[in-house]
């Protein structure tokens, strides 16, 4: 029987492979694994409470751009604010809670054609991933990083 250790070294190393969709847009079996195995440490890890900062990538309006810190409780974003203390001023997406991450991840949906993401060795959650679209869809696709995540009392 493997040794703690030895699993703890191959999740580790499972975790942080770079994950792709196929040129067709649907997950690759590395990605559909990669971040599968992410989101079942994520769910066996996940505080009922915590705090990250989320940037986004795309060509959208400077208000979406700029980094974000999110407070999650119970699986709902409670406060999202920018960096500077001013309130997020929208209520939809990008700003997520990290399940909710998984699925942008594991559901691209028809208009892409890849996706790569990085996990989190500890908790799983995704530490980067971005979304790219297909040739003919201009101004479609997308990257997420998350940083300074940090459990709550």
């Amino acid at each position: 029987m493997p040794s703690p250790r030895r699993i703890a070294v191959a999740l580790l190393a499972a975790l942080l492979l770079t994950a792709c969709a196929d040129a067709d847009g649907s997950l690759s079996t590395t990605v559909e694994r990669d971040a599968m195995a992410a989101q079942a440490l994520w769910t066996r890890q996940r505080p009922a409470h915590y705090r990250y900062e989320s940037t986004v990538i795309c060509f959208c309006p400077a208000e979406y751009t700029q980094p974000i810190v999110a407070e999650v409780r119970n699986g709902a974003v409670v406060d999202a604010r920018y960096p500077d203390g001013r309130v997020y001023p929208f209520s939809t997406p990008p700003r997520l809670p990290i399940d909710s991450l998984f699925v942008q991840i594991l559901q691209p949906g028809g208009w892409v054609a890849r996706v790569e993401a990085t996990f989190d060795a500890r908790y799983g959650y995704p530490k980067q991933f971005s979304v790219t679209s297909r040739p003919n869809l201009a101004d479609g696709g997308y990257s997420v990083t998350i940083t300074r995540f940090e459990p709550l009392p």
